[in-house]
């Protein structure tokens, strides 16, 4: 079979992409006077243990043709284009589009050692900026007259170790572009099943690159890839030796038409959902203990690398992992079906030769964007979509945003709070069980001393649960005084709270926020329920700030604060991944419940007099206590189970500041209820500071 050869028609048509091809990355000597970089505290986590078994790495295999494979695709995609006439386009100054200074002519020299951050600069201000304008239009609209890009290198950041002051990996992906950001000149040229495809995809990755600090340790882990096939795995991610739950749970369909070769193997595991543990058994948590090579939670690991790359993976729906170290890479497919990640052998990235460094990554690229659509078209909820350029919708859409305008706000807000209070009403007798007792209750659950921590939300779904021993007693206006839980062997049930993780609603100052169900039983045989929301750190940094919070909340509710909310515990698991915070939850906040049109157009907040008084008090009663919130905002003023406000988020408080701080944190409150601002209290401190 005969493969399109670039090199035979670049020299008259494109120049550009031909030394796009046999671009090879110059070969990177860290300074010695630097040091090199250490893979120490890489980011393999708490949630990277509850990954749902049936997403989880299962296997290793090498398969050495994959880099072979994926030009060979390349090439068949490019002769394709010849034998329809289409010659690829010549990259001028009138056809350039959504390039942006294309140049591998000079390359960064890192003077410095050679940070996960900078590798991924290289590659950012190379490939990555380079050949999606040219994957683009290859695949998705070969009529185009520029080089216009529906895709995107998506650099966000690094994973910054602040007690270590190192970059310690940097993550990036290559993605769609989010569809209000597509160019019209794209959409135009597309048909509706395509337009469709972009906007169900736009937010999944096509490719995750895990860039490493270089370091001879790292090249090392690099080369232990290769051994990885031989191991035999069988357990699952585990959290330390707890009852393992049973469910089923379908595993997402892989591309059927790919480059590489499918592994002929299958795997299935049960997962099921958390239960109260029986009065009559046991809880025995331990820590992890290792057992084979792939079974190690050890981030200074082969197997850790894949581990943590393999979930970033199936957390972005991506089949493609790029592991990348300076000098070295492997290439990763994720094969959803058996569960197994096909790694190429090691490259040497400044020595390519068959294939070169730049045709290899290009016909990587092409090769993510096939597989994401291929997946695509076997969903059977594709459904074709439409530009939206008709002048009568557009006319319509606005008709009815002037009729909403012209709506009476008062009969909005009236009966918007009409629907919230008998809504508020119902969860209150369906979601919180009531509690006769209120003595009782907070007597029985400050004997939780451990917390069984179960994930049941996206593609965490934990195997076993996870053991956290409470380092916090609970503060509520009937809490008791405890001391922190001291590890020992075993626990009875009395002894024990399950917590059900069950969404994650977005990432905050301290780290990830969720919905969860608190369940604990008492002496009695009483099974008491609790909605709450937890927040969970996993970075040393993030933690501290969160045991910062527990303890500013400590210091208000002995202060005599009233409407704060009542703190649950502070839990930290026996591995010493994670640190958790229990929070009583709300079900609104005071900007939850205006009418959409009252907040889009910044119209005041509706605040009765009671309910501006006490928000009034409560700042002033936080104030004489020596705190300052600094984050006064409408959402942070939730409705109360009562119907009061009551204010939350205390990550970013203050203790003890000054005068003119509380001054002006008051007229900044005042303004805020009367609806004379919606920015954020102007002033930010450094809590760590203190």
């Amino acid at each position: 079979m005969s493969y399109f050869d670039p090199f035979l028609l670049e020299t008259d048509y494109n120049p550009f992409l031909l030394e796009t091809f046999q671009y090879n990355p110059d070969n990177i000597r860290a300074n010695d006077q630097e040091g090199e970089q250490q893979p120490n505290a890489l980011p393999f986590d708490f949630y990277d243990r509850h990954l749902s078994p049936e997403l989880s790495l299962k296997r290793v295999v090498i398969q050495p043709s994959l880099p072979q494979a994926l030009t060979k695709n390349l090439d068949s995609t490019l002769e394709g284009l010849e034998s329809r006439g289409m010659v690829p386009l010549a990259l001028t100054r009138n056809t350039m589009g959504d390039f942006v200074s294309p140049t591998f002519s000079k390359q960064i020299h890192h003077r410095d050692a050679a940070t996960a951050h900078r590798l991924a600069a290289r590659y950012e201000f190379t490939l990555g900026d380079v050949a999606p304008p040219y994957i683009s239009r290859w695949l998705l609209h070969p009529t185009a007259p520029k080089f216009y890009s529906a895709l995107v290198f998506d650099h966000r950041g690094s994973n910054f170790s602040k007690h270590q002051k190192k970059y310690i990996i940097s993550s990036s992906s290559l993605r769609f572009r989010p569809f209000e950001h597509q160019r019209p000149e794209v959409l135009s040229l597309v048909s509706d099943q395509l337009m469709g495809a972009l906007r169900s995809l736009e937010s999944k990755s096509l490719i995750t690159y895990q860039f490493y600090p270089m370091s001879a340790a790292m090249d090392e882990l690099f080369r232990d890839m290769g051994s990885l096939q031989a191991e035999s795995l069988h357990a699952e991610y585990r959290t330390g030796g707890l009852p393992e739950a049973k469910a089923q749970r379908q595993p997402p369909c892989d591309a059927k038409n790919t480059p590489w070769v499918v592994p002929d193997c299958a795997s299935q595991s049960k997962l099921g959902s958390p239960i109260l543990p029986s009065s009559r058994k046991r809880v025995v948590p331990r820590p992890h203990e290792s057992q084979t090579k792939l079974d190690r939670m050890d981030s200074q690991t082969a197997a850790g690398l894949c581990y943590h790359a393999w979930h970033r993976a199936v957390t972005e729906d991506a089949t493609i992992i790029l592991l990348h170290c300076g000098n070295y890479e492997r290439i990763g497919i994720r094969h959803r079906a058996t569960q197994t990640l096909i790694l190429s052998d090691l490259i040497e990235v400044s020595k390519c030769q068959d294939p070169t460094y730049g045709k290899l990554h290009m016909g990587l690229m092409l090769a993510s964007v096939q597989d994401a659509l291929d997946r695509h078209w076997q969903s059977p909820l594709q459904i074709p979509l439409s530009l939206p350029v008709n002048s009568n919708t557009i006319d319509s859409s606005t008709k009815n945003r002037n009729k909403r305008k012209d709506a009476n706000l008062a009969d909005l807000r009236r009966s918007k709070r009409q629907k919230i209070k008998s809504e508020m009403a119902s969860l209150a007798r369906i979601i919180n069980e009531p509690v006769k007792n209120e003595k009782v209750f907070w007597s029985a659950f400050a004997k939780c001393s451990i917390a069984l921590i179960h994930l049941n939300f996206d593609e965490l779904r934990s195997p076993s649960p996870a053991a956290c021993l409470r380092q916090g007693c609970p503060i509520s206006p009937y809490s008791i005084r405890s001391s922190p839980t001291k590890w020992r062997k075993s626990y009875n049930s009395l002894e024990c709270c399950t917590l059900t993780l069950d969404s994650d609603l977005w990432r905050g100052g301290t780290g990830r926020i969720h919905t969860a169900r608190l369940e604990f039983r008492t002496a009695g045989g009483v099974t008491h329920s609790k909605d709450v929301i937890v927040k969970s750190a996993v970075d040393p940094y993030l933690r501290k700030r969160i045991r910062r919070e527990y303890d500013i909340y400590q210091h208000l509710w002995e202060h005599r604060v009233d409407r704060i909310p009542i703190i649950y515990g502070l839990f930290e698991d026996i591995d010493d991944l994670v640190t958790l915070l229990v929070i009583e939850k709300f079900q609104m906040s005071f900007r939850d419940r205006e009418p959409a049109d009252s907040v889009n157009d910044g119209m005041m907040l509706s605040i009765t007099r009671a309910e501006r008084s006490l928000c009034l008090k409560t700042v002033r009663d936080m104030h004489q206590a020596g705190v300052a919130h600094l984050d006064l905002r409408a959402e942070n003023i939730m409705v109360g189970n009562d119907g009061l406000p009551v204010i939350i988020d205390f990550e970013g408080s203050s203790v003890g500041a000054e005068k003119w701080i509380t001054d002006k944190e008051i007229e900044f409150l005042q303004d805020l209820l009367d609806g004379k601002t919606r920015d954020q209290f102007p002033i930010q401190l450094n809590p760590n500071k203190e």
